[in-house]
């Protein structure tokens, strides 16, 4: 009888065993998930190499890094593999950005040469691309859908008439940015570079005559900063007027303060690292100003469950 009951236990222990490394092995994935990317970058004449980073999920168990890889055939390469590196010896600890129960999401850096003979860029000096082939850290290559990305060769800087004073972010995915008119001005449009994004970012302009004068005695970032630190409360209670109530067109005068605020989708998935551009006029002719986007997603577990049934769903279609 004994006998009988440890061979159950046994048999029981085994099937356990089973189940839990089936169960541990349907949670790995082929091969790393890169995240979906919304980059722009743009490069002038006196900047040597631009760094692009893209997120990726990789297992937890022998975890896959990112070596290289290949944009349209021209190879770029990582600043830093993902392996920690210490007093010149390798380590097997592993940098991530964020740790889940059977995945790491990881970084890959890469340095991408500010050259625009050496880029497959078009005539109006643009690359574009969506995918690109990672070569990976156990010897094979895969082609990764990255999102959208787009490397301009803007040659010169030119200043507009808005001068950049005092900006900052906040852990729940806004920011906000103090710029000074330097002449009247006339604010016609707002544009992304990504259409499909509009409906991801809310912004708000505002406008204060007796806080420009505030913020024109109190000029340093420090007190300009003090000054937005009830920023971070909900979005209803941000002051300014949003997009889509008619802000613009926007007239300003000389010295006039201007404050914009943007907020990005709390439940997104997707990088962000591009500008908004502020298009108008002033007596001179147009001008384009840029707002920098620059907020990556905090993934819960679900969001890693559900890229990952996305991503292998669609990628054996």
């Amino acid at each position: 009888m004994k006998e009988r009951i440890l061979w159950i236990g046994i048999i029981l222990i085994v099937i356990s065993s089973v189940g839990n490394y089936i169960y541990f092995k349907s949670k790995q994935i082929e091969e790393p998930i890169f995240l979906e990317h919304y980059i722009t970058s743009e490069f002038y004449e006196d900047t040597e190499e631009i760094i692009v980073t893209f997120y990726y999920l990789t297992n937890k168990d022998n975890p896959v890094t990112v070596q290289s890889a290949n944009i349209d055939g021209f190879p770029i390469y990582t600043v830093n593999d993902g392996i920690h590196i210490a007093h010149g010896f390798y380590s097997e600890q592993i940098e991530y950005q964020q740790e889940y129960t059977h995945q790491y999401l990881m970084a890959a850096h890469f340095e991408i040469p500010a050259d625009a003979d050496y880029l497959p860029m078009d005539d109006d000096g643009i690359l574009s691309f969506q995918q690109i082939t990672v070569h990976l850290s156990n010897g094979k290559t895969i082609n990764a859908d990255i999102g959208k990305v787009t490397i301009v060769d803007a040659q010169e800087y030119h200043q507009g008439p808005l001068d950049w004073r005092a900006g900052g972010s906040s852990s729940n995915h806004k920011e906000w940015t103090s710029l000074l008119a330097k002449e009247s001005v006339i604010i016609n449009e707002v544009v992304f570079p990504y259409p499909e994004l509009e409906e991801q970012i809310a912004i708000k302009i505002n406008v204060d005559k007796d806080k420009s004068q505030e913020l024109e005695t109190n000029r340093t970032q420090n007190q300009i900063e003090q000054m937005h630190e009830g920023f971070d409360q909900e979005w209803n209670n941000i002051p300014g007027i949003s997009l889509d109530e008619g802000v613009l067109p926007l007239e300003l005068e000389r010295n006039d303060w201007i404050e914009i605020y943007q907020q990005y989708d709390y439940d997104r998935s997707s990088v962000f690292e591009f500008e908004i551009q502020l298009k108008g006029q002033t007596n001179n002719g147009e001008f384009v100003e840029k707002l920098f986007v620059n907020d990556q997603p905090y993934l819960e577990q679900e969001d890693v469950d559900r890229i990952i049934d996305e991503k292998e769903v669609g990628g054996h279609e």
